[in-house]
């Protein structure tokens, strides 16, 4: 770790040893390839659903995981959906956790010598549970998955999805990047060791953090568009609006705090309007590199009006992320 930068701090100080499990059945207790870790959050359709695409690849996958599901809604989803999913092992924390803190928690519990974190609101593409093991053959890495949208797709649901993920459509060979997302992220348990696990205080953007310290310690940050899920859409302009705001708020705050890539632009504020065309103009070229990039270039044309009021919510919540995490 540089001396410039903080160290992420993963604990919370949440005591474990009295967090309620939900019954459960995480198999025969022999040896598992892979480890699934899914932090939840007042997502009981989603998770289910999430759920149900992971247990069909049981059958059809040729190894052995475990799904460890770390609930923090604070209500009986875990026990609700641990009736139905008996193979699945539910870690109910009872109060609300951030995304990595509930990964830090389940990754302590996992098995398999590769742990891969998945969000409850994505569905896996069939042979995602292989796809991923592959991925860690020849390399130790942190690989990231492509993601797409999953039908039926509204209009802001997909200003949303082209905002937030138009960087890791599945397109491309697998390559290098500074950071991949949380969505449908695998690495060796080793490496959660290496890097000390995610912040546990950043809402969003602990993955942007958790990439860069696994970076200073020598690890690689590795894309793979062949691993794929598909991300289930968020309604509602007014909704799409707000969460881009709070993944503003979250990126200044962790460029702050954790002195990542763009965090000079903590010290010139005034150059935040200007993240609002070179975000368009990068996702305009995303969309256009995809397959049937025309037609969907079009498309993105048509709806700028709509996607520059989203990047302009997204600008907003920069700046006050920036603000108010600068000393």
């Amino acid at each position: 770790m540089s001396s410039g930068s903080r160290p992420l701090r993963p604990q919370s100080g949440r005591d474990e040893s009295s967090t309620p499990t939900a019954p459960s059945n995480p198999g025969n207790g022999g040896q598992v390839a892979l480890s699934v870790v899914i932090p939840a959050y007042q997502m009981r359709d989603e998770l289910a659903s999430c759920l149900d695409a992971l247990m069909s690849e049981r059958s059809d996958a040729g190894v052995s995981f475990e799904v460890i599901v770390v609930e923090s809604s604070g209500d009986s989803t875990a026990a609700d959906l641990a009736d139905r999913f008996t193979e699945v092992t539910f870690v109910d924390v009872g109060a609300r956790a951030f995304a990595g803190e509930a990964r830090n928690i389940g990754a302590r519990r996992a098995r398999a010598p590769i742990i891969a974190f998945l969000d409850a609101d994505c569905i896996i593409e069939p042979g995602w549970v292989e796809a991923t093991i592959r991925s860690h053959e020849s390399v130790d890495a942190i690989v990231g998955g492509a993601v797409l949208p999953r039908p039926p797709i509204s209009a802001s649901g997909l200003l949303l999805f082209a905002i937030e993920f138009s960087e890791f459509l599945p397109r491309g060979k697998r390559r290098e990047m500074r950071f991949v997302p949380s969505y449908s992220m695998s690495l060796r348990s080793s490496t959660m060791a290496a890097t000390g696990g995610f912040s546990a205080e950043l809402e969003v953007s602990e993955d942007v953090a958790f990439c860069a310290a696994a970076r200073r310690a020598g690890r690689r940050v590795l894309f793979e568009p062949s691993v794929r899920v598909r991300h289930v859409d968020r309604s509602g302009f007014q909704r799409a609006l707000g969460r881009l705001h709070k993944l503003g708020e979250g990126s200044g705050r962790a460029r702050v705090l954790h002195e990542l890539h763009g965090s000079f632009i903590a010290r010139f504020r005034p150059l935040v309007p200007l993240l609002v065309p070179y975000r368009f103009a990068m996702i305009f070229g995303r969309v256009a590199a995809s397959d049937h990039g025309i037609e969907r270039a079009l498309a993105y044309a048509l709806g700028a009006p709509i996607v520059l009021l989203g990047l302009g919510s997204w600008a907003h919540g920069f700046w006050v992320g920036i603000k108010e995490a600068s000393p």
